[in-house]
């Protein structure tokens, strides 16, 4: 099934449309298996994330690989929308278990309100806070939160500050919660970083808060490679200043947003103009050498990284070649 997830999406990204109807097939007939353990079905009935999907193109169009995602999440979402809902609750309702059941059941009920959010559901942003208020575990709080997180209703401001004042203190929990914003699918979700790496608890010094924050943003490709180069230019500008702290971290945090894929779809018209990189001593910024040479193929320019304001980010190639 995975396959013929992959195939529908390849296709919506590449011609604009693509036919859904084996694909919710598919799903349904996985979801209504009993024969299946929960945990399998959970991972089965999951689309292949963009990066993914951007790793079997030639020529990545990261609007048109999220906006074929999208359409075929909001499509399994609405036509399957009763399933959905036998599936959220028919989640565990004893107190919490470590068994692989419980475990599989918890993980299915997660996907399955992210399919109901998907479908646009009214009810939808209530349904996630009210888990989120009532989780007595980590999997259901955490999932409740990544659900409502890519949203913009009152309840994911509400559980952000709740999930914050809970856990400040508990270094690894707030990554979380730096990372869960930092990969949320909106519209202004590289606005929000930007004010996040401003966050009192936020410092490049700490390797994992760096990752958590500035990691996870690069790994969102639809923020990470905003049309107007803002994704770019920030990321830059972060690991300009995390050379100075840690240039291992630096040099390794541009993998996570450029992977291993050939070359970036022109977006715009603009003039392109690279970004003035300060340099220390005499080098370049390691993060920035490794644009360059393990990232970029050697023949691309200085660096993918552009200043703000004009409207065409990279369209230099990345790949294997130049490691």
């Amino acid at each position: 099934m995975q396959q013929l997830m992959l195939d529908t999406l390849v296709a919506g990204a590449v011609e604009g449309q693509a036919d859904h109807a084996a694909v919710i097939a598919a799903v349904a007939d996985t979801l209504g298996n009993r024969d299946l353990d929960p945990a399998f079905i959970a991972e089965a009935v999951l689309l292949p994330s963009e990066s993914f999907i951007g790793d079997q193109l030639a020529l990545v169009d990261p609007d048109a690989i999220f906006a074929a995602r999208e359409s075929l999440r909001r499509a399994l979402g609405t036509e399957l929308a009763d399933v959905w809902r036998h599936a959220y609750e028919a989640g565990p309702r004893e107190a919490y278990a470590y068994t692989p059941v419980a475990k599989g059941l918890r993980r299915l009920r997660n996907v399955a309100l992210g399919y109901i959010a998907a479908s646009g559901a009214e009810d939808a942003a209530s349904l996630a806070f009210r888990q989120f208020e009532r989780a007595d575990n980590m999997t259901d709080r955490q999932g409740a939160l990544t659900t409502l997180a890519s949203g913009y209703s009152d309840e994911r401001e509400a559980a952000l500050d709740i999930f914050y004042n809970r856990y400040a203190g508990n270094s690894l929990v707030i990554d979380k919660w730096f990372q869960t914003q930092a990969l949320a699918s909106r519209d202004d979700t590289g606005r929000l970083v930007e004010e996040l790496a401003r966050h009192p608890d936020f410092t490049l010094a700490n390797p994992n808060r760096a990752r958590s924050l500035i990691g996870a943003f690069g790994a969102n490709q639809r923020a990470f490679n905003a049309p107007d180069g803002s994704g770019y230019r920030f990321l830059a500008e972060q690991l300009i200043q995390l050379d100075k702290l840690n240039p291992q971290t630096a040099a390794k945090l541009p993998r996570r947003a450029w992977g291993d894929r050939a070359a970036v779809r022109p977006r715009g018209t603009g003039r392109q103009e690279p970004v003035a990189i300060h340099r220390s001593g005499s080098r370049a910024p390691i993060g920035v050498k490794v644009y360059r040479r393990r990232i970029l193929r050697p023949e691309a320019p200085m660096s993918l990284l552009f200043a703000a304001g004009e409207d065409v980010p990279p369209t230099c190639c990345r790949g294997k070649t130049g490691r």
